[in-house]
């Protein structure tokens, strides 16, 4: 089975240390994609103390590090401009591009899906303290697909209709 890719644009630093060490656990390839130098070393050295069975990579080219993705997930929205869309829509056709976001936030870009409409946009809302998430997006099986990447990570599925109870 060849590993899954996921790239990560965005604030990586932003990103729940728990998910993070959650997703390295598993076997897949990240690829964290930042022009920022300092933020790339202390997350490559944080990373290089962690046990990971991830394959943990880091480029600044966001077109290509798209390119070589299966998954590309945007943390978090608030901060993704169109700008940057514009430059990954091409190499994002016919990918899933996941929408991360914290429960309580509301997504930065309501309109991803019409900006990249030829990708397979999924959101994901994560309650880091419960280990719990959401999912929503068009796309059946792109939805099973992420649901087993996190559900292996050892986070609860929480269905959308039965999200008021827990999410938003």
């Amino acid at each position: 089975m060849v590993k899954k890719t996921i790239a990560i644009l965005g604030d990586t630093g932003r990103l729940s240390t728990g998910l993070m060490e959650d997703l390295m656990r598993q076997d897949l390839r990240l690829l964290f994609i930042s022009e920022n130098d300092s933020k790339n070393i202390t997350l490559k050295e944080q990373l290089e103390r962690d046990n990971t069975a991830a394959e943990v990579e880091f480029t600044s080219c966001e077109r290509e590090g798209c390119w070589e993705a299966d998954i590309i997930a945007l943390t978090p929205m608030e901060n993704i401009s169109t700008g940057l869309i514009r430059k990954i829509k091409e190499v994002a056709t016919q990918k899933i591009v996941l929408e991360i976001s914290e429960e309580n936030k509301t997504s930065g870009n309501s309109n991803l899906a019409g900006l990249l409409p030829y990708s397979k946009v999924i959101e994901i809302k994560f309650n880091s303290p419960q280990k719990e998430f959401s999912v929503t997006g068009k796309d059946e099986e792109s939805i099973y697909q992420v649901r087993s990447i996190f559900e292996k990570a050892g986070y609860k599925y929480i269905n959308k209709h039965d999200a008021g109870k827990n999410m938003v």
